[in-house]
Parts: structure tokens; sequence; C-alpha cells
């Protein structure tokens, strides 16, 4: 078993050196572009986070495993976007054969083929929640970099299967910005619908205390960029507290 247990651990490596490739299709220019394993650990964070404000019982265990094995076969596959020209089929194809031999490989730890299987058939609400805020987390993390430094939509790089899209064509005729692009595209999947409702047994009121807090997240995250103030809190940190820290190198 422990030998197993390194192994796996030892896998979530490979998604630390696995850059997603949305910031790459986008030729993002930042020092640090975020990896599938930061990302993991993001959505562990936000969903934590939003965890004080959600007035309904989410099985948050539950959740976490989610998060855990939701972008766990990309450390085999890589990141696979459906703009690189790969047909569906073959991504599925190769995802399954990941699935295959991670079920094969670590048995039921972490329930990953259960796990995965519900994710991407969104059984339950913890299913679906995380699916909102792994969508939250594409939109924030281009409204962080493009807070940093803006992010060329006009790009010659940019392949044109992106940036050919009659989504990306209108908002650059209306002057959009990648960040307002991701910031209005994705908060729309913010949303469980009166079907979800149904089949997740929830009321009306119930699925507004899931999704209200997500929305304000992202919502506040987008203002603050819009007026400047997003920013790291390096220069609020008392001086005396970081005469030894190594940022620099």
């Amino acid at each position: 078993m422990i030998k197993k247990q390194i192994k796996l651990y030892k896998l979530y490596n490979i998604l630390g050196n696995t850059i997603r490739s949305g910031l790459l299709l986008w030729k993002v220019d930042s020092e640090r572009l975020n990896d599938i394993k930061n990302h993991t650990f993001d959505l562990l964070l936000l969903a934590r986070l939003l965890k004080e404000s959600i007035e309904y019982p989410l099985d948050f265990n539950k959740i976490e495993d989610y998060i855990f094995v939701h972008d766990l076969p990309e450390a085999i596959t890589g990141d696979i976007t459906a703009f690189e020209g790969i047909e569906k089929e073959k991504r599925q194809a190769v995802t399954k054969t990941a699935i295959d031999y991670l079920e094969k490989t670590f048995g039921n730890m972490l329930h990953i083929k259960e796990s995965l299987q519900n994710y991407e058939n969104l059984v339950d609400i913890e299913s679906k929640f995380v699916h909102m805020i792994d969508k939250t987390h594409s939109s924030i993390e281009f409204i962080q970099h493009e807070s940093e430094k803006e992010i060329d939509i006009n790009n010659k790089d940019i392949i044109p299967a992106l940036s050919e899209l009659p989504l990306i064509k209108e908002a650059k005729r209306q002057g959009q910005s990648v960040s307002d692009i991701f910031y209005h595209f994705h908060r729309k999947a913010i949303v469980i619908t009166d079907q979800e409702c149904q089949k997740y047994h929830l009321s009306r009121e119930d699925a507004e205390k899931i999704t209200k807090p997500i929305l304000t997240f992202i919502d506040t995250f987008y203002e603050q960029m819009k007026s400047g103030v997003l920013k790291n809190n390096i220069e609020d940190f008392p001086s005396s507290a970081t005469i030894y820290a190594k940022r620099d190198l």
C-alpha cells in the first residue's frame, strides 16, 4: 500500500509540471503560469473558503475527492483542449486509457474511477459544485493575469481555432479584454437549473444558497480587477516579518 501511495503522490508532481493549456493557447505573458497541481490546490482552497458562506449541507469530503481526481488523468495525457485539432473521439480514447491505468494501478485509492465517472456525469450536487468552482477558477485565473499585465487579444500567435471563434470575434468588436471574455462566459455556468434542482432534490432557495456565494466571489474578483485594486498583499505585510523572505530567488 505504501508503495502505491508514494507512486500516486509522485503522479501529482507530474501535474505540477503540466502548465494549464488555456494559458499557453492565449499566449499569456507572465513569469509564472499556473500548473494543474496548483489548479487543484486553488480549487481546494476555493471550496474551503466558500464553505463558510454556503448555508447548505454539502458533503465537502466528497467535494475534495472530486477536486483531487478531476484532472488526474492529465498527468498521463497532458492538458488537451478542444482547440488543438485533436478529434473528440481521440481525446476520449486516450483519457479512457489513462483512467483504466489509474484504476488498475491504484485500485480504490481516492475512489479514482468512481469519482471521475460521477464528476463527469454530474451525478450529485457536490459534482455540480466542483464544476461551478472549476469554471470560476478558469475565470479568475485570467482576471488575475490581466490585472498584472494585459493579455494581447490580437496576438497573431493565438491559434485560429480559438481567435476566430464567433464569441471571440464579437468580443473584439465590442472592445472586450480576455478577462472580460472569461468572466462573462464562465459566469453563465454558475447556475443550477430547475431541471437540476429536481435531479438533486433541491428547492430553488437551496440552489441559490449554493450559487450566490460563488457568484459573489467571482463578481467581486472581477470588480477589483476593473477598479485596479486586485493585487498581491506583499506590500501590506509587516516589514519586520519579511526580512528573511526569499521571494527574489
